[in-house]
């Protein structure tokens, strides 16, 4: 018993024609609302609904039913928007484009940039239905919406009716090891539709009052290297600037103009190797352009981006639009424009950790802002999927994977390593560091060179390929389990045909001859981070069915991020919540062992930059 449905939405009283018809919250501010809504379902059942009076009872109707639509998130959105969430979390949505993503995520579709759109799906997989030459040329056309109304009555009842066939042809290429974790995946979808609808509040005041600061610092570094700042603005003028007036010997170079490359990564490696050989003045010069850099992207993406965001969304949030398999990993990604112009979020994925930037991001009004960060959680998924012993033994027991590896790293024994470091001894902290740094660079494999040029880029360490041969020696001789799986997951999925993930997601290897070495990390990679994903989709609809009052307000890295009551018990709930996130049945729901526990840290705040740990 399997329905479809699709909604089609558009501006009025005076709302952006172009955007607002694709911006739910719009509904909020009177400038957009659903047109027409299209059912369809088994039998040849059809309904269509233009009296949003009646859409409570529909959605009733619905309850409890497997319900079909393509970008689900969107159309569940815009009907939280004109009802209620309860009302639209009682239907078991999902989504045909992260079906399609479940059979057909590979190699080809990432190299081809393979679209999900419901035309090209419908095309390509429905291409003898009856219905399709006519669907396709409908989708072809191109209407404004909210004017023609026939065409959009049209289109909304092909949307429905097509999107319920491209189900039932999805579902019939899943294979069952895949079909739970699907299944798991699904029932995020209201929470995550409703994420993006509330959005996240800004303080742009506070990121305006930022910019005097940042402008001064960026005056001062201009006149320390008594240079216009469009010398370093401008990828041309740098270039002269380093390798002409500095004479220094270019990294890189750019592959599109063959000029030498003046990305931020090449300059912090120049700068790495004059600090090493005590070139201290040239080494300054090139700590001052990326401190300008690092200032200049405060000023224009962030600090600018936070305002522009708010202001355009009229009601001082960002609705960056989340995206559920996101990458072939099939993390989230989010999407900061609507039509690649209309600034409705910001880039949350790549907000400096340090600094005042995060103190921008606040919980909605009335709610606290709860963190739960899955502690350690590609370590301990390759623990598990490599089967590792010590790597295992580490989190059977308890122990600090960082702490064991920097230990292991200095020489000092583990024990005496933990006490020193509890105690702030700085030489210690700077090897707990450095095995930090190892233990997340060396999981998925690396060369000593690239490890070498990763400590710099990414951590600030600067350390020769000699020193990174040694810790890269040092990982694979502690964790030899981790290097038997690199092999045997390569030789697995080019038997198989595939990697895949402890919930049975799959990616699709197809490029083992002249791209080896790049198919070979994915099947290695995959598997992991992939896991990772299939961990926070389980955490979500977990949290989502046993604490209602936790609303998903979006995703970062290893975090996911609630918005809680805040009343005397927003602290009990957080600590709830963790006891279940930490509890959470994953062999049940993977159907495969998991010999350790997979562990998620607590943290409760103000803003994003104020979030103070909690436990139990």
């Amino acid at each position: 018993m399997m329905y479809s449905l699709d909604v089609e939405t558009s501006a009025i009283n005076g709302g952006d024609a172009d955007a607002f018809g694709l911006e739910p919250w719009r509904v909020y501010q009177g400038t957009a609302t659903i047109t027409v809504i299209s059912v369809a379902g088994p039998d040849g059942y059809q309904k269509i609904l233009k009296d949003l009076d009646e859409l409570p009872n529909l959605l009733k109707e619905l309850a409890g039913k497997r319900v079909f639509a393509h970008n689900a998130k969107f159309d569940a959105a815009w009907l939280i928007a004109h009802t209620d969430y309860d009302l639209v979390n009682a239907i078991k949505w999902e989504d045909t484009s992260l079906l399609a993503k479940w059979v057909m995520n590979s190699q080809m579709t990432e190299k081809r940039t393979w679209s999900y759109s419901l035309k090209h799906l419908v095309g390509h997989f429905l291409p003898d239905d009856p219905m399709t030459e006519e669907f396709l040329d409908v989708k072809t056309d191109v209407h404004v919406p909210g004017q023609d109304q026939d065409y959009w009555d049209k289109r909304v009842v092909m949307d429905a009716v097509l999107t319920l066939k491209l189900a039932h042809h999805l579902l019939g290429l899943l294979p069952e090891s895949m079909v739970r974790g699907y299944t798991i995946e699904q029932r995020c979808i209201a929470s995550v539709a409703r994420s993006w609808l509330d959005g996240i509040l800004l303080d742009g005041d506070q990121a305006q009052s930022m910019t005097p600061d940042i402008r001064e610092g960026q005056a001062k570094i201009l006149k320390k290297l008594d240079l216009p700042s469009t010398v370093i603005t401008s990828p041309k003028q740098l270039g002269e600037y380093m390798f002409n007036t500095l004479g220094l010997q270019p990294k890189n170079f750019s592959s599109k103009t063959g000029a030498p490359s003046t990305a931020q990564d090449d300059i912090k490696l120049l700068h790495s190797d004059l600090a090493l050989t005590n070139q201290t003045e040239l080494a300054g010069k090139l700590e001052a352009i990326l401190e300008f850099k690092h200032l200049k992207t405060l000023e224009t993406k962030f600090i600018k981006g936070v305002v522009t965001s708010a202001e355009y969304n009229l009601d001082g949030t960002t609705h960056p639009s989340p995206n559920m398999f996101g990458t072939y990993t099939s993390r989230f990604t989010y999407s900061a424009k609507n039509l690649k112009k209309y600034p409705t979020g910001v880039a949350i994925h790549q907000m400096p950790r340090k600094g005042p930037v995060r103190t921008f991001i606040k919980p909605l009004p009335g709610y606290k802002l709860a963190e739960f960060d899955a502690a350690g959680q590609e370590s301990r998924l390759m623990a598990i999927m490599s089967g590792d012993e010590n790597m295992l033994k580490v989190f059977e027991d308890g122990l600090d994977f960082h702490s064991m590896t920097g230990s292991r790293i200095s020489g000092i024994e583990y024990s005496e390593f933990v006490e020193r470091f509890h105690q702030g001894d700085k030489d210690v902290v700077n090897h707990r560091y450095n095995g930090k740094f190892v233990n997340l660079s060396c999981n998925y494999r690396i060369g000593n060179q690239a490890l070498a040029r990763k400590a710099f880029t990414q951590y600030g360490l600067s350390i020769d390929v000699a020193t990174a041969a040694q810790w890269n020696n040092v990982f694979k001789t502690s964790y030899p389990g981790v290097v038997k799986y690199w092999d045997r997951i390569v030789t697995r999925s080019k038997r198989l045909g595939y990697t895949e993930t402890l919930a049975g997601k799959r990616y699709y290897l197809d490029e083992w001859g002249q791209h080896e070495w790049v198919t070979s990390s994915s099947a290695i990679n995959f598997p992991i981070q992939g896991s990772g994903s299939d961990m926070k989709e389980l955490a979500i609809a977990m949290v989502a069915q046993k604490f209602p009052k936790a609303h998903f307000a979006f995703d970062v890295h290893d975090a996911l991020f609630m918005y809680l009551p805040d009343n005397d018990g927003v602290v009990d709930l957080a600590t709830d919540i963790k006891r279940c996130l930490n509890n959470l049945p994953y062999a049940e729901a993977w159907q495969r062992d998991i010999p350790i526990p997979l562990l998620w840290d607590a943290a409760l705040g103000t803003s994003w930059g104020d979030m103070k740990e909690i436990d139990y």
